[in-house]
């Protein structure tokens, strides 16, 4: 690879008058930690040529993208063209340590996740874009301490689009990537959170759910029992017996459990798949939830049909996740997440959010970490971009033109057709 490493206004300043001048480099051992590394995969033959990547310290990403704003106008969003990213995560992701902890889980919370997000006609393009498709990807790319950072992200991006998510729902997927011990004991502090936490334990360990735990789930209440024990009887059985264990869990809990209940209940039809996911809608809009804890109980009994679900969606997945990634090659984004949290904020210009497609952007959460995000999520949101005087004005005459073309239509076809206009309003007498 080939380095240029200076200050940060240096280091914009000479791409943006094409005085860089990079020396080919084995490894960055020896390289200072302070500053701006450019690099290039393979040598720059003529200019303009933007690094491939450049390393900053994380806490300094911030002001090294305001220069790059500043002075590189002509490649925007800068991190389109080049990746920024720290020194730590670089090393990690060019020696990669070989291990994948990618799992079964990770799978059936993305399509679960997806689920609860879009119609299933939709639901490969949903999961691209699904909280826990960027977490499975930063588990296998950057392990533990890029989990936490492409958590934080994902929901700065959240709260900067706008963009409506079910609290409860993140909390459910919180727990279940463990993020939950740094959300703080507000969240989780509540007996129904410690009766469901120790409800997750005991599916991971035993992938089922004992009668006690289920009493404690509901309250008491027994009656579930024997349609859980009804679940390994014939196809019809099993069906009539999930009907009326959901309906006693609508009638006697709340989102929380009932949503962790209806996916357990739902999982059990067939466990390790998801072919009973169509089940679950009539209860989706009190327990929207419950698709994602159908995809983690089809997680944990994991099963090819889980693969094979929507077309093989879930082999598709796989395929993406597990894909090895090189830091030096080109982004496949359209802006970073710190990107376009400082373009957004207002101080270096407007953001151009032309480079979104059809109101989906793919945004980099973390280095080599790429997700799609809606922009503009509700009608009311998009109307509301629409909603100023001159627009109404020019409705209001586009629709007296159109009324206008409607009344010349009537006058040409009765010039034309005599008779049968004059037949039409006689049979409208009548």
């Amino acid at each position: 690879m080939w380095l240029f490493h200076a200050t940060q206004n240096e280091a914009v300043r000479a791409l943006a008058g094409g005085q860089v001048r990079p020396a080919h480099v084995e490894s960055l051992a020896g390289v200072p930690a302070s500053g701006v590394s450019l690099l290039w995969r393979s040598p720059p033959e003529k200019w303009p040529a933007l690094p491939d990547a450049a390393i900053v310290e994380e806490t300094q990403q911030t002001e090294f993208l305001a220069w790059a704003v500043t002075y590189l106008k002509n490649w925007r969003p800068f991190t389109s063209f080049c990746r920024v990213t720290d020194r730590q995560t670089f090393d990690r992701l060019l020696n990669p340590s070989g291990e994948s902890r990618f799992d079964s889980r990770a799978l059936g919370l993305i399509l679960g996740e997806a689920m609860m997000r879009a119609p299933r006609r939709q639901l490969m393009e949903s999961c691209w874009g699904t909280y826990s498709f960027a977490m499975a990807k930063a588990q296998v790319v950057g392990g533990d301490i890029m989990l936490r950072r492409v958590n934080d992200r994902w929901l700065g991006i959240m709260n900067l689009l706008r963009r409506p998510f079910d609290g409860e729902s993140y909390l459910v997927l919180a727990l279940l990537w463990s993020m939950s011990p740094d959300l703080g004991a507000k969240a989780f502090g509540t007996r129904e959170w410690s009766v469901v936490i120790g409800a997750v334990n005991e599916l991971v360990e035993t992938h089922r759910l004992g009668k006690e735990t289920l009493k404690q789930l509901t309250g008491s209440d027994t009656r579930l029992d024997a349609f859980v024990d009804a679940m390994s009887g014939t196809r019809e059985q099993r069906v009539i017996a999930f009907d009326k264990a959901v309906a006693i869990v609508a009638s006697t809990c709340g989102p929380l459990v009932g949503g962790m209940l209806c996916g357990y209940l739902a999982n059990s039809l067939n466990p390790g798949s998801l072919e009973y996911a169509p089940l679950l809608a009539t209860v989706s809009s009190k327990f929207p939830a419950a698709p994602i804890w159908y995809g983690f109980c089809a997680g944990l009994n994991f099963d090819l049909g889980l693969l094979d679900f929507a077309n093989g969606a879930g082999w598709r997945i796989v395929r993406e996740i597990r894909r090895e990634e090189n830091p030096l090659d080109s982004p496949r984004c359209d802006i970073s997440a710190p990107e376009l949290r400082l373009r957004a904020s207002g101080s270096n210009g407007p953001f151009d959010a032309s480079r979104f497609i059809d109101g989906i952007g793919s945004v980099e959460i973390d280095a080599c970490v790429t997700t799609q995000l809606e922009v503009v999520e509700t009608v009311e949101a998009q109307s509301e971009l629409f909603r100023t005087p001159e627009v109404s004005e020019v409705l209001d005459e586009l629709d007296t033109a159109v009324a206008r073309v409607q009344s010349l239509k009537n006058k040409l076809r009765a010039t034309l057709n005599p008779k049968q206009s004059n037949g039409a309003r006689r049979a409208k007498r009548r």
